[in-house]
């Protein structure tokens, strides 16, 4: 009997070792996989060679853990790194690909409206904010007498600049605004800058896009003569300020 005892117990203990053993180094150090793609063209994009139209490494399957990719393979081998709890996705032949991050971005604004004033890169033109309307006619016409508007009300000096920065209406669509003036529904003509605006330098900001007076156009050539080079966000040490804002300071 004690014989047998100790025969089952060998077994058991060289049963472990050998399952053990089969345990694939991944499930070992990680645990099993969270979720399993199979059946799928998952699309590394890390290849790192000089060949033309092509996406990279291709794989049929990908195991994954927690937030992370655990691993790339076959079928056969992500399957080795499932569990009891392991979920399932069959993707149907179809393309995974990595997850993409925006690196279009223009960081000269935001940062120049964050730290600007800490260096003294302020804006001194006269700042408007107006709402588009629902129509690029009735926004050309919004815009148009707002500024004319601010001006009389305010008593703006000639040749002092004026920002007017274009926000989207919440009843229209997303990106209208864009629309419209990549579309040029509305121009320098809709809104009649030139002949309604003659005496200011007049930047109207839409996001993506914008309108500017000849008069700004007039000014720039005598800010920024052709062929002159000016180091526009330069800092001076000894006087806090750029070449952009002692040009915005110029009366056009």
């Amino acid at each position: 009997m004690r014989r047998l005892l100790t025969l089952c117990a060998l077994a058991l203990l060289l049963q472990g070792a050998g399952l053990s053993q089969q345990v694939p180094d991944l499930v070992a150090e990680h645990g099993y996989a969270d979720m399993v793609l199979t059946n799928g063209k998952i699309v590394s994009m890390d290849d790192w060679s000089t060949t033309p139209d092509t996406p990279g490494n291709i794989y049929q399957s990908m195991a994954i853990k927690g937030k992370k990719i655990m691993a790339l393979g076959s079928d056969g081998e992500m399957r080795r790194l499932s569990g009891p709890n392991t979920r399932f996705v069959d993707v149907e032949g179809h393309t995974v690909i990595p997850g993409l991050i925006q690196t279009h971005y223009h960081l000269f604004g935001p940062a120049a409206s964050r730290y600007g004033p800490e260096v003294g890169l302020i804006d001194p033109s006269v700042q408007l904010t107006v709402e588009a309307a629902d129509s690029p006619e009735a926004t050309s016409k919004k815009m148009r007498d707002a500024l004319l508007n601010a001006i009389r009300v305010q008593n703006i000096p000639k040749g002092t600049w004026i920002s007017l920065r274009l926000t989207e209406n919440p009843n229209n669509l997303p990106g209208t605004n864009r629309i419209w003036f990549y579309g040029s529904e509305i121009n320098r003509r809709t809104v009649q800058l030139d002949s309604a605006i003659p005496d200011h330098p007049v930047v109207i900001n839409a996001r993506q896009s914008g309108l500017s007076t000849r008069r700004r156009f007039d000014w720039s050539r005598r800010c920024f003569p052709t062929g002159r080079k000016v180091p526009i966000w330069r800092i001076d040490p000894g006087r806090p300020g750029t070449a952009m804002l002692q040009c915005r300071n110029f009366k056009a």
